[in-house]
């Protein structure tokens, strides 16, 4: 973790973990009774939600070098179960497309937001309005198996439901006591918005190699380092060799090593 590039995947999947760890506890309590379709759009929105957050995993991957690749360091399969599960027991687009067809037919209605004043709540109403104009615009709800509403207003839907599933993520967080050093990078996250902030006189120091990372960052940073020091019960599941230098240097000493026979040769037949 001694390079940013290496960091921001690091910390944005502990931030993602910290406020879906709450969100799912939330969409639990809140789903006593399967029956009633509403929990059915919070199951929807919340598997919608973790699906997008999975996707961190590939730049994980990625920072990890040609070691992510490998099946016995769990990421890409991680990955790949993850994208399993946005198939399994009803896919994740479909899903969205369902839900918000509802939504905008009047057949379903979700709790209204805490807090319509955050930033993930406008961009949860930004979304929803322009989906709205473009019902309007193709001839409302009857015509939703048009061509014109499979053109214009579907492409929304899943991103609509994400953006309903961060909100909802972070008013949970925010009710389970979650730091505000990290809803702030999740409200960041979930606004596309960068992990660090630059102003022109950061930028005019980065040239002179002064760090960029603001306090919430760096905040979460040392969290971060500070709980890798202790045991997690999640720690009874990872087998990767590539979380510590002593797993990894057991791990290579116990390949089998492949040499040639002493005294043999190989000769070539071209």
């Amino acid at each position: 973790m001694n390079f940013s590039t290496q960091q921001r995947p690091i910390v944005e999947g502990w931030v993602q973990v910290k406020v879906l760890t709450a969100f799912a506890h939330w969409t639990v309590g809140m789903c006593s009774n399967p029956a009633r379709p509403e929990q059915h759009a919070r199951a929807t929105i919340f598997k919608a939600t973790v699906i997008k957050a999975s996707r961190v995993l590939r730049d994980l991957t990625e920072r990890c070098g040609w070691q992510g690749l490998f099946a016995f360091n769990q990421i890409s399969e991680l990955d790949l179960t993850f994208q399993g599960n946005s198939i399994a027991e009803g896919d994740t687009l479909v899903l969205c497309i369902r839900l918000v067809s509802e939504l905008l037919g009047g057949k379903l209605k979700l709790p209204t937001c805490q807090n319509a004043l955050t930033l993930l709540a406008q961009q949860e109403q930004g979304l929803m309005n322009d989906i709205q104009s473009r019902l309007t615009e193709v001839g409302g709800y009857r015509q939703h198996r048009s061509q014109a509403f499979n053109q214009h207003v579907l492409p929304l839907c899943r991103p609509l439901v994400e953006a309903i599933g961060h909100r909802m993520a972070y008013e949970a967080a925010q009710q389970a006591g979650i730091s505000s050093d990290v809803l702030e990078l999740y409200e960041r996250l979930s606004a596309s918005k960068p992990l660090i902030y630059l102003s022109a006189q950061s930028m005019g120091k980065a040239r002179c190699g002064d760090p960029l990372l603001d306090e919430q960052y760096e905040s979460t940073l040392a969290q971060i380092r500070s709980e890798s020091l202790h045991r997690d019960p999640v720690d009874d599941y990872i087998t990767a060799p590539i979380v510590s230098e002593e797993k990894w240097n057991d791990f290579t000493n116990g390949l089998f090593c492949f040499v040639q026979p002493s005294g043999g040769k190989y000769n070539s037949k071209l």
